[in-house]
């Protein structure tokens, strides 16, 4: 059974802070898709990761850099496979699934000024692996293993080149579902488990986990206490913040706005059918766009299926489909 954490175990073997980077992406992918009770797809706007990711904090790049670095990361993310075995009563056969299905978009906006500003479009697909978390989110109150979904914008934009390891104790038990002696850890044993792989615990190593322990209290976790070194050696346990009902209420309105969506999609027009309806009524974009009291350039990427309309502009559109359709 493949869940986020054994995909993060996976990701965790990645040389250096990359596997950090794609960690990220990997969590905010299934933050999206937690809003959602069925596995639908969904877009995101590559400035808007590389803003959550933190990236902009770095002046020394540009926007077209760290879109490229994104889009390199998130194929990375998307060639990613599990083989899934089925044993049936003639052979041993197996299914190889993607974690997520990617498509990017290479796209170019006109700003206010009218500079032309490149920008991509990240189209993801969740696996089948998504599903038994999908239906765990949803069926009841919030417990304590949905805690991916409440990852905080603080966390995700700490610089995992010079806290790699802090952030892989701090992703790694935001997601864990254990609930047998929950947090407690083999210290050896969860920095194999996070690709750390120490032959022997070495005191430059113990001394990051000790530092990385020290960081994690600034964000909220709870640790084991630092003063006992040789015990650290041994097991250390930590727990993430508890989540507020603020940010539970905020998702579950997301949750609600995204199934409100998802059923209007199953029953309202698509781009394709405006794009069309709109050509035989022979009105222009600019027309059509007064009508739904859109502006011309985001009806233009609704049509061309470029970004995902609103519940309220689906149903303007909707009605003006009909209208048109006389």
């Amino acid at each position: 059974e493949w869940d986020v954490q054994t995909i993060l175990s996976l990701i965790f073997q990645a040389p250096k802070h990359l596997g950090v980077e794609i960690a990220k992406i990997h969590l905010i992918f299934c933050a999206y898709a937690s809003r959602s009770k069925v596995n639908s797809g969904f877009v995101i706007k590559g400035s808007d990761l590389v803003q959550t990711l933190g990236w902009t904090k770095n002046k020394e790049r540009n926007r077209s850099d760290f879109l490229n670095q994104l889009a390199q990361y998130t194929l990375v993310l998307g060639w990613l496979h599990f083989i899934s075995p089925w044993n049936t009563t003639d052979s041993y056969k197996c299914f190889n699934h993607p974690i997520w299905a990617i498509d990017i978009k290479k796209v170019t906006q006109t700003s206010l000024l009218g500079e032309e500003i490149q920008e991509i479009l990240i189209c993801v697909q969740p696996g089948v692996w998504i599903k038994p978390l999908l239906k765990q989110l949803h069926r009841g109150p919030v417990g304590s293993c949905e805690n991916i979904v409440f990852l905080s914008k603080g966390l995700l934009e700490i610089d995992s080149y010079h806290h790699r390891l802090m952030l892989k104790f701090a992703l790694y038990r935001s997601v864990h579902r254990g609930f047998y002696q929950p947090g407690r850890y083999s210290t050896p044993a969860l920095l194999e488990l996070l690709g750390e792989l120490p032959e022997e615990l070495s005191e430059k190593q113990f001394n990051d986990v000790m530092n990385s322990l020290n960081q994690l209290k600034t964000l909220g976790f709870t640790t084991s206490s630092l003063s006992d070194r040789e015990a650290l050696r041994k097991h250390i346990v930590f727990q993430p913040p508890a989540i507020d009902n603020k940010t539970i209420n905020q998702w579950k309105r997301l949750s609600k706005r995204s199934q409100n969506l998802n059923s209007l999609e199953h029953t309202a027009i698509t781009g394709a059918q405006i794009k069309e309806a709109r050509l035989k009524s022979g009105l222009t974009l600019e027309q059509l766009s007064r009508k739904v009291n859109l502006s011309s350039s985001k009806l233009s990427k609704i049509e061309n299926g470029y970004v995902v309309a609103s519940p309220t502009d689906l149903e303007r559109l909707q009605k003006a489909l009909n209208i048109l359709q006389r």
